[in-house]
Formats: C-alpha cells, structure tokens, sequence
C-alpha cells in the first residue's frame, strides 16, 4: 500500500533483508539506526576545496592535522585501556587507535594510510594475511568488540572526547572508513549511540539546562496564556510556533508540567530525543504524577539506549496510578541487575493489561518494555491493540512501525508509518523512519528524498544530516555532499525536487474506524509473509 506521500511506481523493491550485509538495520521506539552502505565501496571521494592551496600551505595542514589525529588518539587509547576491562584493552580497535597515536597510520582523505602514505584498511590490519605484530591479540569480532569499546567509552567518558567537534567528526569519518563498507551502518549506529550518551552527560553536567530559542520572547512578552496558544498551533500543524509559545509557557511558569510534557514530546516527534527528555524530566520533577510525562519519558529513554532509566520511570509509571499502583510487585524496590529489572516491568505491566486491557497506555507501556526486552512479536501485539483502542494516536502508529522495522519485518512497518503521516504530516521523525525503511531496502535514491524530506521539516536533527550523507554516498552522489557539508536545504531541495514542501503538507486526517482494521490486517499479512519476527537485529 502507497501512502499519500510516496513518488515512483513501485515502493517496496524486493526485499533483501538480512541476505547482502551482516543483518538488518534496528531502530528506536522512535527514531529508527542509519541506513546500511552497499558491499562494494564506491569510488573514493576527492576533497572539496573553497580556496586553492599552495604546496607549503598544504603540507603544513597535513602536518598539523596529523599531529591532532595522534593526540585525539591517544587521549582515546588512554581512556580505554585504564577502563580496566582487558578486552578492551586488547581489543583489535583500541590496537588500531594506539598505532594511530603512535603516528604508525594517519587520516587522510578520509582513508587510513600508512608512513609511506599507502592506503590501508581493516582486512589489511586484521584480517588474512595481516600484520604478525597483532597475531597474539585476543581474538574478538571486530563489530562486537567494536560495540563493546563505544559503549563503554559511552557509559564512562560520554563528552570528555566530543569537546572540539570538527576533531570528532573527521575521527569518526576516519574510523569508519578503515572499518570498511560492509560494516559502516554498524559503526554509524555505535558512533550515534557514543555522540548522544556523551551529549546528554554533557548537559547533565550543566544541570540539564534547556537552551531556549530567541523566538520564545516574543511569547514571553505577551499576556495572552501561551499554553493555549500551543494547543492552538499544534492543532494547526504549526509545530515551529508552537514551540516558541511552549518555551515561553515553561519560562513564565517552570511549574506548568504540562508546558514541559507538551514541550518535550514535540521535540521527540522532531526526533530530538535529547532535548526531550530534559523537558521531560522537568516536567516529571514539577508533578511528579503526570503520567504521559512519564510514559513519554521512558519512551524517549528507550530511543537514547538508556534501558534502566527507561524501565525506572515506566515502573514509576505504575506505583503513580490510581489503580496499577495496587498492584503486587509496585511498591517497594526494584531489582538492580538489568535482566532482573527488565522480568519485573514486565511482569507489572502484563498485571496491569490482565486487570484493565482497553487502558492503551498500559498496552503502549508494555510494547515499550518488550521492545526493550527485544520480544519483538510480543511488542508488536499489544501497540496493535493500543492502536485499536486509540487509533488517532499518530505516536502508537509509528512505535508499532519502529518496532516492525526492528523486527526485521520492513514491509510491514510502512502501512504504520503511513497511518501516522496521514494523521501529522509534519511528523519529522517517521519521514526520518521512512528514509530508513527504504535505505534496508536498497531503495537508495527515495531513501535520499525522504531524508531531505525530514530535514526540511526540522533541519536541526544532526544525525539525519549523518544518514543522508551515507545515503549520497552509496549513491556515488558526491556532487550533493558539499550541499550536506553547508547543510544547504535550498540546494539539495534543487537536487532532489521530489521532496515534500512544508508550506504544501496535506491536512491531517482522521482515522475511520473501518480503515484502521484495514490496515491492521494489512500489517498481519505483511508481517506473515515476510516471515516470523524472531530475527533479532543488532542494537
């Protein structure tokens, strides 16, 4: 099935997942991982210049970028081994930043080179054949030990490295390509995961403070009771307005939990889960009993990784209702081991669908805890019912979406997505969700427009601007990637002129009951054709 807003005569291309790259791309609750990059790497990419260099202006460039390569690398390389788990510390990755630090290979072009500027690359390190100094190392699956070392560099260090960005990102490009190409979207997803721990530690440090927009003041300003201007404006589809009145609500009243809540949940669906859930926490802070805060909150959790401090707040969620909180197992405290915490939300919550099954927050809550537990088919079961039971929910559309892509099962998570869009038009993080779908498969150049799409609406989402750029890459559209480098929307609206106007958005539509069980069993058939969800994606 074609949504309203989808170009070309065929939509779903056959399907390929799982079958040409190590597996299939998970994602969010909400915001779905960066597309894959094909098997065969395209043609290197020649740096774009705006001013001509002289000779000595270049070799004094590369001298000093290579010295910050080497120091970058070795305060990494420092970091990780003091984190005194020994495999880390002997890991092939933590090897290859060292020889990095050691000046033994260098950055440069975005390609890895040895002292004798020859190009190298992981297999040539690591793989057959490769260098005897490293054959007495611990034998670890390079994504896995990958993995491994970027979430602990995560948990322990977050934003000490993420201080001077334009370093980061040409570490991170770097890195990337020596990782190689079959293993890029990996690597894009684990970087993602790195960069946004490390920024949310970054703005608990500066004690969560939200960074209002200049916008907001006219807001301030005015007598008129901003929070119903917000309701006003996003009922209008004005989301951009409607964020400038609720800045201003929660700057002329920090108490007002449901200026926080609304706040923080526009930002979610602008796929900024971190700006959400600082607005979130606020709001939970200042009524601690507003329980779409709370569900909102876990959700966002879920999307930032943060599995534990997802399912405290869904447990809260439970001992804060006025009936769920009677249940046995509510009060007193929660297990501290992960897998402990994650069977006893479970258990609270499938108490809580058992005592009241038509409460669809109880159902989207227990989707939520599944999705962590990566009980997929479960997840899906009870956010289709909560889509049954509140099928104008735009958001228990594109979480039963998210949740189908996770499961491997991409076909089926586009009549969702398209629900939502139907209902808001301008929801940035399902034409975000959509570029993806279509990136896992293969269908590169709609996956280009679709983010373009997404970044039009909300041209502040970093990391779609990171997923375009793969995007244009595996396309060997290198004309468009000094467009993404300016983040010039004007100019890649020109390039791909297929890419929805914000200023012409349809208007949102409302459910009928009749289409919502159309779509659902559209979604079973999909889901059993494409088989059993029971392939569990990498996180």
């Amino acid at each position: 099935q074609q949504g309203p807003f989808f170009q070309g005569a065929s939509y779903w291309p056959p399907p390929s997942m799982g079958m040409s790259r190590p597996g299939p791309q998970g994602s969010g609750f909400l915001s779905m991982m960066p597309p894959p990059v094909q098997q065969s790497a395209p043609a290197p990419l020649q740096p774009v210049r705006l001013v001509e260099q002289g000779p000595q202006e270049e070799q004094e460039q590369a001298e000093s970028g290579g010295a910050m390569d080497r120091e970058k690398a070795k305060e990494l390389v420092e970091k990780l081994k003091a984190s005194g788990d020994p495999k880390i510390a002997r890991s092939e990755f933590v090897a290859f930043v060292d020889r990095v630090a050691k000046g033994e290979l260098e950055f440069k072009d975005n390609q890895v080179v040895d002292k004798e500027g020859r190009v190298v690359n992981w297999d040539g390190m690591y793989g057959d054949g490769g260098m005897e100094e490293e054959d007495e190392m611990e034998e670890v699956d390079d994504i896995d030990s990958m993995e491994e070392v970027l979430r602990k560099m995560a948990e322990e260090h977050g934003g000490d490295l993420l201080d001077d960005m334009e370093d980061t990102e040409k570490l991170r490009e770097a890195m990337a390509s020596a990782w190689g190409p079959a293993d890029r979207s990996k690597f894009d997803e684990l970087w993602k995961e790195f960069e946004e721990k490390g920024a949310i530690e970054e703005r608990g440090e500066t004690g969560g403070q939200y960074a209002f927009s200049e916008e907001s003041k006219k807001y301030v300003e005015q007598e008129e009771d901003c929070l119903a201007v917000a309701l006003r404006l996003l009922a209008e589809g004005r989301d951009e307005e409607a964020r400038h009145a609720l800045e201003a609500e929660v700057q002329k009243h920090p108490d007002s939990s449901e200026g926080w809540r609304l706040l923080g949940q526009l930002h979610a669906a602008n796929d900024e889960d971190i700006d959400a859930i600082i607005c979130l926490q606020k709001g939970h802070e200042v009524d601690p009993y507003n329980l779409e805060a709370l569900l909102a909150l876990g959700v966002s959790l879920t999307n930032e990784l943060d599995a534990s401090q997802a399912l405290q707040h869904l447990r809260t969620w439970v001992q804060n209702h006025e009936v769920f909180s009677e249940l046995p197992g509510a009060s007193g405290e929660a297990p501290q081991e992960l897998d402990a915490l994650k069977e006893h939300v479970c258990e609270l919550f499938e108490n809580a669908v058992r005592m009241r099954p038509d409460d669809p927050d109880a159902r989207v809550a227990l989707g939520v805890v599944h999705h962590i537990r990566r009980s997929f088919a479960a997840a899906t079961a009870h956010l289709m019912e909560a889509a049954r039971l509140r099928p104008t929910d735009f958001t228990i559309w594109n979480k039963l979406g998210a949740t189908l892509a996770n499961a491997g099962l991409t076909k089926a998570a586009l009549p969702a997505y398209n629900m939502a869009l139907e209902m808001k038009p301008n929801y940035t993080r399902v034409w975000s969700n959509l570029a993806i779908a279509n990136a896992n498969m293969d269908n590169f150049p709609e996956a280009a427009r679709l983010y373009v799409s997404a970044l039009r609406l909300n041209p502040r989402a970093q990391h779609v601007w990171h997923y375009l750029h793969s995007v244009l890459l595996t396309m060997q559209r290198f004309d468009t990637l000094p467009l993404v480098d300016a983040a010039d929307l004007e100019g890649l609206s020109k390039a791909f002129p297929a890419a929805v106007d914000p200023k012409t958005l349809p208007r949102p539509m409302t459910a009928d009951p009749m289409r919502v069980e159309s779509v659902l069993r559209e979604i079973s058939t999909l889901e059993r054709q494409e088989g059993p969800n029971t392939s569990v994606p990498g996180p």
